[in-house]
């Protein structure tokens, strides 16, 4: 049970960077392996007492690095046999310091290729505000808050230009028709050659706007839909289709939210997609025949329920749960 997903794993979990879901995969592999679990032991052991526990901000050993330290073990030079006890105890510590190098050296090889901000991957993650970041191949990516991606610092490496998004972000991509663009979010992948588009990633569903060019959006299974300038695609519920597209999925960046002869119910969904407070929308009113032109621009929420709450005569309330309630006044 001992190998190289396992040893991911574990540097992921020590080192403080691990999802929730590798948590839980970890945890069942060491409840299910006490020969695993003693391993596990071993390593948090020697985590703690090096100093690759102050790893985080430093950049992690290279490959070429890696491989001096297995050359350096491979050429320790021959310990001559002796039965006195100090001659064993000096050897043993001299087993224990080259299973520390090798535990050590491993780590941080893993740590460079597989774990964000450790060496050959960067993370940015925008926590209270806006954060926008240049990547390697010159394209630019817009982050919202509480939103992180995570890039190779080169794209030289693979044949593609893979980003991995939780949350929203705005993308306006370099061309490069030898080098697809891809987006891989927990449910999703968006594949382009060169485009701007917009991917909103969030627990209940992920919808992606093109505001420029084509962009291809496929699930897990193979199900795909094309995208083109001012479309957006759906995924929910495993159902991935091309939906009415809103003219306001850039309201996080540019403050600017706009209905056009819109009625009650396609507002309240916009609402709901666009401001996080909103968790969830329950119409509990007659029905309208009520259609809207307004513009909002960087207006606050209460702000926008009473221009709603006037044009469609209606009440707009938001519990303290997040749910967003419409009655009649």
């Amino acid at each position: 049970m001992i190998n190289e997903r396992l040893d991911i794993l574990i540097t992921q979990s020590l080192s403080g960077v691990i999802s929730a879901e590798d948590q839980l995969e970890l945890d069942s592999i060491l409840e299910s392996s006490s020969s695993v679990n003693d391993y596990y032991l071993q390593a948090l052991q020697i985590w703690e007492n090096s100093q690759l526990a102050n790893f985080r901000r430093i950049e992690a050993v290279k490959k070429e690095d890696f491989q001096k330290v297995l050359a350096r073990i491979t050429t320790q030079p021959k310990q001559k046999k002796s039965t006195s006890r100090l001659s064993v105890f000096t050897w043993s510590r001299q087993i224990a310091a080259i299973l520390t190098i090798v535990v050590l050296g491993t780590s941080a090889y893993i740590l460079y290729w597989n774990v964000p901000g450790f060496g050959r991957w960067t993370a940015l993650k925008a926590s209270q505000k806006i954060e926008s970041v240049e990547l390697p191949d010159g394209s630019w990516v817009s982050l919202n808050k509480n939103s992180q991606v995570v890039f190779l610092n080169s794209f030289t490496e693979k044949s593609t230009r893979q980003i991995k998004l939780k949350g929203e972000a705005f993308f306006e991509v370099t061309p490069n028709v030898n080098k697809p663009f891809i987006v891989q979010t927990q449910e999703i992948i968006v594949q382009v050659l060169g485009t701007k588009f917009n991917v909103n990633e969030n627990s209940n569903k992920v919808l992606v706007s093109v505001s420029e060019g084509h962009v291809s959006m496929s699930d897990k299974i193979g199900h795909k839909v094309m995208l083109s300038k001012d479309e957006t695609g759906s995924y929910q519920n495993g159902n991935l289709k091309k939906i009415t597209s809103n003219t306001n999925f850039l309201f996080w960046k540019t403050g600017d939210l706009t209905f056009q002869n819109n009625n009650l119910q396609e507002v309240a969904a916009s609402l709901n997609d666009y401001f996080p407070e909103i968790n969830s929308v329950k119409i509990e009113t007659s029905a309208s025949a009520i259609r809207i032109t307004t513009r909002f621009k960087n207006a606050k929420l209460n702000e926008i329920f009473e221009e709603l709450s006037i044009q469609f005569h209606k009440k707009f309330e938001l519990k303290k749960d997040g749910t967003l309630i419409v009655t009649d006044k």
